[in-house]
């Protein structure tokens, strides 16, 4: 995978490339806020093109919340989602 970093102001965002999108036939790239100093965003922009090439490239806004709550479960060792009560409907009127 390919990435860049580009300065806009006082911070810099990482780029990554993603490929041609099929439906378009344009190249998609990916925008990562990555911080104020070179050397952090070009940690972030390395820690980003290997989680892609690693095959983990699922933005983390893209992730579902069951994903998100599975993931916890697997770190804490606690399912989070047997604490999810069910919402009860009240029969009243009132």
């Amino acid at each position: 995978m390919r990435g860049h970093l580009v300065q806009r102001g006082d911070r810099y965002d990482a780029v990554v490339y993603e490929g041609i999108d099929p439906a378009t036939g344009k190249e998609r790239h990916r925008w990562y806020p990555a911080g104020t100093t070179r050397r952090g965003a070009e940690k972030v922009l390395g820690d980003l093109v290997k989680r892609t090439h690693d095959g983990d490239d699922r933005a983390p806004e893209r992730i579902t919340f069951s994903d998100y709550l599975r993931r916890r479960e697997s770190v804490d060792g606690v399912c989070a989602l047997d604490h999810v009560g069910r919402p009860t409907l009240s029969t009243s009127g009132a």
